[in-house]
């Protein structure tokens, strides 16, 4: 991957700053390469937060004055653009009546990737004009914020966003079969940011995505009032938010609601049994509380063997014996669960950089099915 397009891809995402190694000084200063970061990074009109982005052009204009150095030209100089930027965020830092603030503060991620050419899936055609897009997403950047850890793109959604796009034939082997569930129905539970939703409609899949929340209160108030007075968010209302620009269905789904009768259910229960959609869903295993209302929610949506469903999970492994209980229950529900065995995202030129708290740690990718 070229340099500067890997940086590009790093500062958007918000990959951290002391694991960003910036181009060889003498390349960075380069005139060609100063206009390269003008134009695709400062050019860019959704920025990261402002305290991620001091500290990064700091450590950008840090290299450009030792390549100067180095060089020893007369002639080369750094352009004053990076300067004025880096004053105007120091300013703007300053002028703050509480004071600089070292909290991590909600900011626009930016994931960009690309779409491997001669990508295959059944009724799915992407030009080649299409290969490079980007994934935008509202997101904070800590572990939890108002009470729920769906505010951010976690380590187990990246890599089954790598996974769909490199090895799909594992993932959706259905599509390339002649199998009842033929077709791209999607419903991602607990979708959180709307990273994966928004992926697989930029693939062409028809996606329901879903959260807990309370559609009409959501439609009532909005996204931009709420962000804008400080207030704290729902998972659904920053779904909403974030898939805006996307073809994309988003309900309120509350997994405890698959537990009482289907004739009391909300419609939205019945409407996902008769559509008999692909199930997805990443980092949803984390609370023992959570595992049996979970499954419950899967179990329903897969319904009978011969309904054909299955659901696609990815779960970071951060407690084995959450993990056990989620398998566990599976098998007590009659649903069988398949370890999908992939090979790990290449970290030094991922598909996308991940800037969560539990990157490098272990992830599983799993089919459940009907027994």
């Amino acid at each position: 991957m070229d340099p500067l397009d890997k940086l590009r891809r790093q500062y958007f995402s918000l990959y951290p700053i002391y694991l960003i190694n910036l181009p060889e000084p003498e390349i960075l200063v380069n005139v060609n390469n100063q206009n390269y970061l003008i134009d695709k990074l400062l050019g860019n009109k959704i920025q990261p937060e402002d305290e991620y982005r001091k500290k990064f052009w700091r450590k950008v204009l840090d290299f450009m004055e030792i390549g100067l150095k180095k060089l020893k030209n007369d002639d080369l100089e750094i352009n004053e653009t990076f300067y004025d930027v880096l004053i105007e965020l120091m300013v703007s830092d300053s002028n703050n009546q509480a004071g600089p603030s070292i909290a991590p503060k909600t900011s626009f991620r930016t994931f960009i990737y690309d779409i491997p050419p001669n990508y295959l899936l059944s009724s799915i055609s992407i030009s080649n004009e299409q290969l490079n897009r980007e994934i935008i997403l509202l997101e904070e950047q800590i572990a939890i914020q108002g009470g729920t850890t769906g505010l951010r793109t976690w380590t187990a959604a990246i890599h089954l966003a790598h996974h769909i796009l490199h090895n799909p034939g594992f993932i959706f082997p259905q599509y390339n079969s002649n199998s009842k569930t033929k077709g791209k129905g999607i419903i991602e539970l607990g979708a959180g940011t709307g990273f994966l939703s928004i992926l697989l409609a930029q693939l062409n899949f028809d996606v329901v995505s879903t959260d807990l929340g309370k559609d009409q209160e959501e439609d009532q108030f909005g996204f931009d009032k709420t962000y804008q007075e400080g207030e704290s968010q729902t998972p659904l209302a920053r779904l909403k938010y974030n898939v805006s620009l996307s073809d994309i269905s988003v309900k309120s789904l509350d997994w405890t609601d698959a537990s009482i009768p289907l004739e009391v259910r909300p419609n939205i229960w019945k409407q996902l049994n008769e559509e008999k959609r692909t199930i997805i869903a990443a980092d949803v295993i984390y609370d023992p509380d959570l595992v049996q209302p979970l499954i419950n929610a899967i179990s329903v949506l897969i319904g009978r063997k011969d309904d054909d469903v299955q659901a696609i999970i990815s779960a970071t492994i951060r407690n084995c014996q959450t993990f056990n209980l989620f398998l566990d229950t599976c098998e007590q529900c009659r649903l069988r669960v398949d370890i999908i065995d992939l090979p790990r995202m290449d970290e030094e030129n991922p598909t996308f950089w991940d800037s969560a708290l539990d990157r490098g740690t272990e992830v599983k990718i799993m089919r459940i099915t009907r027994r």
